[in-house]
């Protein structure tokens, strides 16, 4: 209970959000943001780590932008959030596979995002897509599916306001916590007298997989025949992933391509304790970093 407490309050009022300080993201049209290019520390409470950004706008060197081999997609966890660059599981399967591997993940993008990031890179010899997925992705991957599979960029003006936002929470002054906790109570009793209308019935695990899959064929251009794909659900810790079993029924199919019928599906939730994660901060350490990359290499190599 009070390690609940604790992180609530954590994110709340005290953690730093990489994408939405602009001494860390840079606005894109299309992307809404990326990694802002360069060499800046992120701190937190319970960790302080570099991050190397290249040119492309994720964490990693120029250098992986060269023809990888195999390319990880994702959000803040594959991105490395909360360890250092070179312990974060796209490094240590470049180190085991001795093949260049790029780190592609941006935290908080959804899978249309991730894929549409892939068609700036250098594809040619792209042999292996390790995709990481979050339960948060859904909401980005259906309204990509309810528009026609039309992607729609988020304004500039948009992205400011955003991060003046983030600048002010930040801010602080005196009694600032105990005011927003009174505020926070306020608004807890005001949302339980009136309840804000329903947006719908939240989508099943059919659904939720129907999306990623479409996200996958139609957000993109990868050449599926040709590219091998691993999918893992890093969600959270404890629940047992929803949608993995679902996308596994749906892959089925045989009018796909060979590289998603053959995916390597993987729940890593039920895979990774309270021990793999940190105290405050819901992100995946060190320990979990190694077993999602020794899990995700083991799928690899017993791919048909």
């Amino acid at each position: 209970m009070l390690r609940g407490l604790a992180r609530e309050y954590y994110a709340s009022f005290d953690r730093a959000i990489i994408q939405t300080d602009p001494r860390f993201a840079r606005y894109d049209p299309e992307l809404f943001y990326t990694l802002r290019p360069g060499r800046f520390v992120f701190a937190q409470r319970e960790f302080a780590h570099e991050f190397r950004v290249n040119s492309l706008g994720v964490r990693d060197e120029e250098t992986a932008l060269d023809g990888p081999e195999i390319v990880v997609i994702g959000d803040s966890v594959a991105m490395g959030w909360g360890v250092a660059q070179e312990d974060a599981f796209p490094a240590l399967l470049s180190r085991a596979t001795r093949r260049r591997v790029l780190n592609a993940a941006v935290s908080s993008y959804g899978t249309v995002r991730e894929m549409r990031l892939l068609e700036r890179i250098d594809r040619r010899r792209l042999a292996w897509l390790i995709v990481q997925y979050n339960a948060n992705d859904v909401g980005e991957n259906r309204l990509f599916q309810q528009r026609g599979n039309v992607h729609v960029g988020g304004s500039r003006e948009r992205f400011d306001a955003i991060s003046r936002r983030y600048e002010a929470r930040r801010a602080y002054y005196p009694g600032k916590y105990a005011w927003e906790s009174v505020l926070r109570v306020r608004k807890g009793i005001r949302d339980r007298l009136n309840p804000r209308p329903s947006r719908g019935p939240a989508p099943t695990a059919e659904e939720e997989a129907g999306a990623f899959l479409n996200a996958l064929l139609h957000a993109g251009s990868v050449d599926f025949e040709r590219v091998r794909l691993v999918v893992l659900d890093a969600t959270g810790e404890g629940a047992a992933s929803r949608m993995v079993p679902a996308l596994r029924a749906q892959i089925a199919r045989a009018d796909l391509p060979a590289g998603i019928r053959t995916a390597q599906l993987i729940d890593m939730n039920v895979r990774l304790g309270r021990d793999d994660f940190r105290a405050l901060d819901d992100h995946p350490n060190a320990s979990a970093h190694r077993k999602i990359a020794d899990t995700v290499l083991a799928a690899m190599r017993s791919s048909p």
